[in-house]
Order: C-alpha cells, then structure tokens, then sequence
C-alpha cells in the first residue's frame, strides 16, 4: 500500500515527460525509468526520438509562423535561430500557435550590435514582431459575429460638431472601445509588404529601412493591414491603450475634427467595438440645506403631485 501510496500521478508523470523533451538541459533519468525500454531499443533512444521528434514539429511551426523571416534569412540560419530560441526559452503554453511569442525578444537580446546602430538588424526583428502579430490577429476574436460591418455603430458616429462646445466637449471625454482583433505596430521598414509578396508566392525586394506605421485587424477572417500616417497612428496607440478621446487626439497632436475623422473612418472599417460615455462627476454634499434642529418635527416638502394610487405607475 505504501508503494502505491508514493507512485506518482498522472499529472506528475505528464510533466516529467513534457520537461524532458521540450527542455535539452534537463535530466532525463525521471522520464527515461518511466519509458519501457527492450534489447534493441533502450528507453534513453526511445526518449530521443521522441525528443527529435518534438524539436523538428516545433521547428516546422516556427517556418510556418514566420515564412517571411525565414525567407530573408534562408532556411539554415532561420533554423539555427530557432533553434537556439527554443533551447533558450522552452515553450510552455498549451498551443503550438503561442510557440514564438518570445522570438522576437530573444532576438533583440542576441542582437551582435550592442549599440543598435545597425538597422538591417531593426529590420529583422520588427518583421520577427510583424509576423508575431499577425498570428494574433488571425488567431484572435474578431468581429465576424458582431454582424455586418456597415451596420456597426450605427448613428453613434456623428459628424464633428464644430461651434458647439459643449457637445464637442462631452464627445471629447468618451472613451473609443477598439475591437479585439486591431494592432499597431511601428517599424523600421515596409515588413508588412514583404511578408504579403511571400506569402503570395513571389519573390520580393531587399528591405530597406523606411519607418512605417501599421495598422491590423481581421475582416471576414482574413487579416488586414494598413500604413498609416504617423500621427493617426499616434491616435490609434492612444485609443488602444484606453485614452478618453481628447487626450488620445492631443497625444497626436490633431486638431479635433481631423481626429474625429479619423475614428469615423475606422468605425466604418469594423475596427471600433463601443463608445462609453464619460464617468459621472463625483457627488458633492448638499451645501444649501439648512441644518435641522435636534429634536426638531421635519415637515415633508411640499408637491405639486398627488402621490399615486398603490401598485400603479407614472
């Protein structure tokens, strides 16, 4: 009963085997006492196949998840870069579609100009971050259940109301709700155009460095991506981090009725989920009532109302 009492669990042995084969520094002694082994095959070989078997799979999804990177660099240094990613970050999210989201960081890190004063490395890395995004966005909530896009907000989008101050005021304070599936995205170069023209099956130009500003959502389950001038880009990192609309189009510096055109616009694109009214003003006490004397009989206030009979309604 005791043995029995100590065996590990399922969940134990699960782990033990998942650590051994996603991890190449880890001891293999557990998962291997686990593996049943024969004269012709030992349970050590049995654990490498299984590991090889694991690394090329994960090696494939990183292709598949950056074909343009992969591209640029060529097959062997794609993989090499893979490689040493995941032996020095394991994977340990529950989906081979999360498998790379620290790739781009790893890269940064391992960059060979301490000084990032080499912009074909910029270039790498921000389409290693292109590519991470827009698996996001392909793999993320959308909008496609939300109905169709020309009957999103509806009459909420009105045009700039120029010489009205108060309505331009209340509008101001309303914060811009974007829709799950939008991202943006600063770059070092058109990573956007690069990565369309391989996936499209041709072969593209050199990049050059040319700071770019995207935009990506999803319309119809297919990922879109535009560029976008920089200050309308400023305004949409603004609304996305959840600025009330007049500190997002005063972060980029537009005057109001350029700003509101352009969340007009994106309205129209699908890109806006809801608009939230501004919070209410803090209640204050009541400052004009005179204070009761104690003991003091308080008499009802006067109404010009009768009250109404019992169980019925105004």
């Amino acid at each position: 009963m005791g043995d029995a009492a100590d065996a590990p669990t399922l969940t134990d042995v699960q782990h033990r085997l998942q650590y051994a084969l996603l991890d190449p520094g880890a001891p293999a002694e557990q998962a291997e006492a686990m593996l049943a082994g024969t004269p012709e095959l030992s349970a050590a070989r049995r654990l490498e196949i299984y590991r090889n078997g694991c690394r090329n799979r994960q090696l494939e999804t990183m292709a598949h998840l950056h074909p343009a990177l992969r591209h640029l660099l060529g097959d062997e240094l794609f993989d090499d870069f893979a490689s040493g990613y995941l032996e020095a970050r394991p994977s340990r999210a529950y989906t081979m579609a999360r498998l790379d989201e620290g790739f781009a960081g790893y890269l940064s890190a391992g960059r060979p100009d301490s000084d990032g004063s080499q912009a074909w490395v910029d270039i790498l890395i921000d389409l290693a971050r292109y590519e991470r995004a827009f698996a996001e966005v392909y793999d993320g909530p959308g909008t496609e259940q939300d109905g169709p896009l020309t009957d999103l907000l509806t009459g909420q989008v009105p045009e700039w109301p120029a010489g009205r101050p108060a309505l331009a005021a209340a509008l101001g304070e309303r914060r811009i709700v974007m829709a799950p599936c939008v991202r943006s995205l600063r770059v070092g170069a058109a990573v956007h155009e690069y990565h369309a023209a391989v996936r499209g099956g041709t072969n593209p130009p050199p990049l050059t460095p040319q700071p770019t500003y995207l935009a990506l959502w999803r319309r119809d389950y297919r990922v879109r991506v535009t560029a976008l001038a920089p200050q309308a880009h400023a305004l949409l990192e603004a609304l996305l981090g959840g600025a009330a609309f007049r500190e997002a189009r005063a972060t980029a510096a537009l005057e109001p009725a350029v700003a509101w055109g352009h969340v007009r616009e994106w309205s129209a694109c699908g890109w806006i989920s809801a608009f939230t009214e501004p919070p209410p003003p803090p209640q204050t006490p009541e400052t004009s009532e005179t204070p009761a004397t104690p003991g003091a009989r308080r008499e009802p206030a006067a109404s010009s109302t009768p009250p109404a009979p019992h169980g019925s309604t105004q």
